[in-house]
């Protein structure tokens, strides 16, 4: 038979069929599937689709009830999801990032056990070295990265701290240390791309945030409110990215206090990072002069 081969992974297989480009090529529209059930396959790629597009997607499935010689149709809707207003289709250049799509719960069901995984800081599960510029954006309130991202949680006895907490982890793993640690532990089966999965991600070595000190905590935040707003380049250029670099000297040197030596070990992890071809895949490494 032909058509198309089954898809485990439609992310991938959008990439590889254009040119290596990003679910963010894809324009926003409006979809309705309309027929009588649906089969779990095209739930779930309605399911996808309205979690990881600024696509309008509905799944209109329908009873056919026979009745007095009648055919009766009972409509259910079992998924909607309505992209925010604002530009579709932003690309994330920075640390900070807003949700930009709403998901609307079915009525009747409990939605506390998914609520509860919510969280203002979500960790890519596959990065795009060569073109992507965060790996772990954070919110300004509490999301579900549904697919794509995995929700990463902070132990902390108060709101407070537990935000700082958070502050502190997404600047690290933005950081050359923790690209590092996600491409050592990811799974690079393409040339400038890492994935991973739910356990790669819960064995992935981090910074203990919860050793941090009040002073240091107080130093992430002054570093996020310096930083939060910059753009970035993609991971495969942070030899030469002024923002990144950045980074990087005030994590050193401001909120861990570790010697100056260190931070020249950083910049030559940078460099090695970069020369990497799991790192910057097809395009040419740039060093600075």
């Amino acid at each position: 038979m032909g058509g198309i081969e089954g898809i485990e992974d439609f992310e991938e297989w959008y990439g590889e069929n254009t040119d290596g480009q990003s679910l963010d090529s894809l324009r926003s529209l409006r979809l309705f599937l309309i027929g009588l059930g649906a089969d779990d396959r095209t739930e779930r790629m309605a399911r996808f689709l309205a979690a990881n597009t600024s696509m309008e997607i509905s799944l209109l499935t329908f009873d056919g009830i026979a009745y007095d010689g009648k055919t009766l149709l009972a409509r259910q809707v079992e998924v909607e999801a309505v992209a925010d207003p604002g530009p579709p289709n932003k690309v994330l250049q920075g640390l900070l990032a807003e949700p930009n799509v709403r998901l609307f719960p079915q009525a009747g069901r409990d939605q506390g056990v998914i609520w509860s995984q919510a969280s203002t800081i979500q960790i890519a599960r596959g990065v795009r070295y060569n073109s992507q510029r965060d790996m772990t954006p954070r919110t300004s309130s509490r999301i579900l990265g549904i697919r794509a991202c995995f929700a990463l949680t902070v132990r902390a006895e108060g709101h407070e701290i537990k935000v700082l907490r958070e502050i502190a982890l997404a600047l690290w793993l933005n950081s050359t240390l923790g690209l590092l640690q996600h491409a050592g532990h990811a799974n690079r089966t393409q040339f400038g791309r890492g994935r991973g999965n739910k356990g790669m991600l819960a064995t992935l070595p981090t910074l203990d945030v919860c050793q941090l000190r009040s002073w240091q905590l107080d130093e992430a935040q002054s570093i996020w409110w310096d930083i939060q707003g910059r753009t970035f380049d993609s991971f495969h250029r942070r030899a030469v990215d002024r923002a990144r670099t950045e980074l990087d000297r005030r994590i050193i040197t401001d909120m861990l206090a570790l010697p100056t030596e260190a931070q020249g070990s950083v910049s030559r992890l940078r460099d090695l990072l970069v020369t990497d071809p799991s790192i910057h895949g097809g395009k040419e490494p740039e060093l600075p002069i």
